[in-house]
């Protein structure tokens, strides 16, 4: 668990060179203690930097954190963001991350993303109480254990659009971390809050999809959840990754885990 795919790996890519300064601008000051970086902050709009900070960034290789309201228009310039655009959308958006998984071949339980009253009713029929029911903000929308047509009336009348899936029996829950195609750490929990494994139990298959997941869609990274239900994982969401990411192994700085990937060249 904890580190499964060479996060410690110490050669940089084929071609990669470790961020030397100017190469790599940032706007939020999250890295501004990493040398490498240059740091200019968070303004309202691109107008707002100064006319040698605007030059940088259309020449910077990288732009770190440029928050969601500029990373699209720095995108729209051709600047390479981390986080890209798409990952900061996906992050709060649950309906969108449910068709990611569909398009990347995630197996996930029965599920429907619902528009109007006509979509809840058909789903109502089709896959019949209990149910998970979701709003589309992801960060603020908790999930409704609709076992009850009372209960599923109730979320209905919340949320438009409304996510939708069938409960599945689960042995636990597998938690990912993903930084640019990599998996920094996994973990396990129990329904009953346990963290170990059961004996021969294995996070592989949840670490292989989260990394399909991330490299199809091209997410910058990414927290992606699984449960094991019967004899697979089956997708059950994904969000931001924590400022501290904890497992088995100890404890991961998200920001350090960034200026790692630059130190080695793989940013």
């Amino acid at each position: 668990m904890g580190r499964p795919v060479g996060w410690e790996r110490r050669e940089p890519a084929a071609g990669a060179a470790p961020a030397r300064w100017g190469r790599v601008v940032a706007l939020a000051p999250f890295l501004s203690h990493v040398a490498a970086v240059r740091t200019l902050g968070i303004r309202p709009a691109p107008a707002d930097y100064a006319p040698d900070e605007r030059d940088a960034i259309l020449r910077a290789e990288w732009i770190l954190y440029p928050t969601p309201r500029l990373a699209p228009v720095l995108e729209a310039a051709g600047c390479r963001c981390f986080p890209t655009a798409f990952t900061y959308t996906i992050w709060k958006d649950r309906p969108l991350q449910w068709r990611a998984a569909a398009y990347a071949r995630i197996p996930a339980p029965p599920h429907r993303i619902c528009y109007g009253q006509r979509a809840k009713e058909q789903t109502l029929e089709r896959l019949g109480l209990p149910l998970n029911a979701a709003g589309p903000n992801a960060a603020k929308d908790p999930v409704i254990r609709a076992a009850r047509p009372d209960q599923w009336r109730d979320a209905c009348a919340r949320h438009d659009p409304l996510v939708v899936w069938k409960p599945v029996p689960t042995l636990g829950t597998a938690e990912v971390y993903c930084v640019q195609g990599r998996a920094v750490g996994s973990r396990f929990t129990a329904p009953e809050g346990r963290s170990l494994l059961p004996p021969g139990f294995s996070l592989d298959g949840a670490v292989h999809m989260a990394l399909q997941l991330c490299r199809e869609v091209l997410l910058s990274e990414a927290v992606v959840r699984f449960q094991w239900s019967e004899d697979r994982w089956l997708f059950a969401g994904l969000a931001r990754p924590p400022r501290y990411w904890h497992d088995e192994e100890g404890t991961l700085d998200r920001f350090a885990v960034v200026a790692h990937f630059l130190e080695r060249g793989i940013l």
